[in-house]
């Protein structure tokens, strides 16, 4: 949160969503909207952002081999 979104978002792409996450934690969203936070808690929502994220890891990986 220092204003270098390039280098941000090349060390961790999974940044801008967890702020957002957490934003809206604070908030209480999911006291005010109980059906969107049982969409997102879904098991094939869950299942997505595990896959990505483990995809994301090994890209990553790969990279730094080179």
């Amino acid at each position: 949160m220092h204003g270098h979104i390039g280098d941000s978002l090349s060390l961790n792409p999974f940044g801008p969503l967890t702020l957002i996450a957490a934003m809206l934690f604070v908030v209480g969203i999911h006291n005010r909207f109980p059906a969107l936070a049982k969409r997102l808690q879904s098991r094939p929502v869950v299942g997505a952002f595990i896959g990505i994220w483990v995809a994301v890891w090994i890209i990553r990986l790969q990279v730094a081999r080179q």
